[in-house]
This record gives structure tokens, C-alpha cells and sequence, in this order.
């Protein structure tokens, strides 16, 4: 069910590291980042320790989420790149279709200098 996939696999999910090849999560760093919490907090009790538990999953997770974020602006500011230049493509191409009309032909010669066209000269008879 789509509904669950947030509490199955991502913000709200029962697990806490990502095990997936792709979006590995390394356990050590996360058992790191905790000691170095509980150092830094140093809970007296009981009461203390799960604040600070919630304090490392929560920060875990909320550096996940900014990382998916930015993975998904990344994601959408290279598509819509590929479409501005699938669409400056498009637009060249049409361009060059519309020159090869018939009525919109140039003579190879208009591209050369007056003198070189041959006007403004005497023609022999």
C-alpha cells in the first residue's frame, strides 16, 4: 500500500539505517554520531537517555531527508536542463527544415560580397 511506504522505507520508517544498496547507511557512523551525543548530553537517568536517543534518530533522520531533497532538486534541475536543450534542439532543427522550403531557399551566393555576386558590374555581351 502506497500510504505506508513513508513508514515502511523512509522518514517514518521502523528501521533507522537504510540497509538498500543504494542509499546504504552506514551503522558505525550512526553509532558514532550517538556516543558522541550521549558525550555531549551526557543524560543522568532513566528519564535523560531516551531524550537523548530521540535526539540521534531524529537529527539522523532529518540529515536524510535534506539529502533526498537535494538529490531530487538535482534530479529535476537535470531533466528540466535536458529539456531546455531537447527543446533548443527542436528548435534548431525546425529552423533549418524551414530554410530548405522552397520558397525560403537562398541562393548559395547571397552569403558573398556584392562584387564577388557579380552586381554592380558591367556584363559583356
Amino acid at each position: 500500500m502506497i500510504a505506508k511506504n513513508a513508514l515502511k522505507h523512509g522518514f517514518f520508517s521502523k528501521c533507522l539505517l537504510i540497509p538498500h544498496p543504494d542509499g546504504k547507511e552506514d551503522p558505525t557512523e550512526y553509532q558514532d554520531f550517538h556516543a558522541a551525543l550521549r558525550e555531549h548530553y551526557q543524560p543522568l537517568d532513566f528519564l535523560e537517555e531516551p531524550w537523548v536517543e530521540k535526539i540521534a534518530v531524529w537529527s539522523w533522520r532529518l540529515r536524510r531527508l535534506v539529502r533526498c531533497e537535494s538529490g531530487q532538486i538535482v534530479r529535476a534541475l537535470a531533466e528540466h536542463s535536458h529539456e531546455i536543450k531537447q527543446s533548443s534542439d527542436r528548435d534548431s532543427i525546425e529552423l533549418e527544415l524551414a530554410e530548405l522550403k522552397p520558397g525560403n531557399r537562398r541562393d548559395h551566393r547571397s552569403s558573398l560580397p556584392a562584387a564577388e555576386r557579380g552586381i554592380g558590374q558591367a556584363v559583356a555581351l
